[in-house]
């Protein structure tokens, strides 16, 4: 009995193997017969629609055609006129698709510039350092915004250096050197005289006068391995 049951149970695996496998063939052929009959379906939707949309063409351009036709037989238009209006037409088509294409590179180009904003507006990392020169900011590549750190410090350096004294006995220069790494020394130029002024609205709204405020350029100097710096001076009247 024993010999009958283990020859049973070495024979029922075979089996078990050939009805899954039968099963997995059967579902293999299955998924190929439903790709097949997709494929063939939307080709023939693709192709039906090519045509539906190839015969509106055609009964367009005929309708046109009798149109013209009509209208030169009558005399209402001559075969001048009537080219004239084509190639208006064929004009009108062309701005159409100009107007669209440049619409959407100004959609693209205003999503990148408010992108750019964001991530510079989010993104303030700048520095700052107090020398002999007076108090160094140091600003990222494009930066002209100041961060809350860098305003705070500004404060906090003017009114200790203006505590005390009178209107008359001191001023206060910004002074920013050219960048010779930006674009042109315009762009250079721009970038520092909005940063200098961000910088001159600090002061200005700690009732500073702006008779004693000055802003300078000087020439490209690195302070610190950097080009991108504006620095902030108080100098006492003798």
């Amino acid at each position: 009995m024993e010999s009958k049951d283990g020859d049973f149970s070495a024979i029922a695996w075979p089996g078990f193997v050939d009805i899954l496998s039968t099963v997995i063939m059967m579902f293999l052929f299955f998924i190929m017969i439903v790709s097949i009959v997709m494929y063939v379906m939307s080709m023939q939707f693709k192709k039906d629609v090519a045509q539906q949309s190839q015969q509106k063409i055609v009964e367009q351009v005929n309708q046109e055609l009798s149109k013209y036709a009509e209208m030169l037989e009558s005399g209402e238009i001559t075969l001048d006129q009537m080219k004239n209006q084509f190639e208006a037409q064929q004009e009108i088509q062309e701005l159409s698709k100009d107007n669209v294409k440049l619409v959407k590179e100004n959609t693209e180009l205003s999503d990148a510039i408010e992108q750019i904003k964001a991530d510079l507006a989010g993104n303030l990392t700048q520095t700052f350092s107090e020398n002999q020169d007076g108090l160094v900011i140091f600003f990222e590549r494009n930066d002209i915004s100041l961060s809350p750190e860098t305003t705070d410090q500004i404060k906090k350096y003017l009114e200790t250096r203006i505590k005390g004294k009178d209107a008359g006995k001191f001023y206060v220069t910004l002074m920013a050197g050219d960048n010779p790494n930006a674009p042109t020394i315009s762009v250079s130029r721009e970038l520092g005289l909005a940063r200098t002024l961000n910088i001159r609205n600090i002061a200005l709204n700690l009732n500073i006068p702006h008779n004693n405020i000055s802003v300078k350029y000087t020439e490209p100097k690195e302070i610190d391995k950097s080009n991108n710096w504006v620095v902030i001076k108080v100098v006492e009247e003798p």
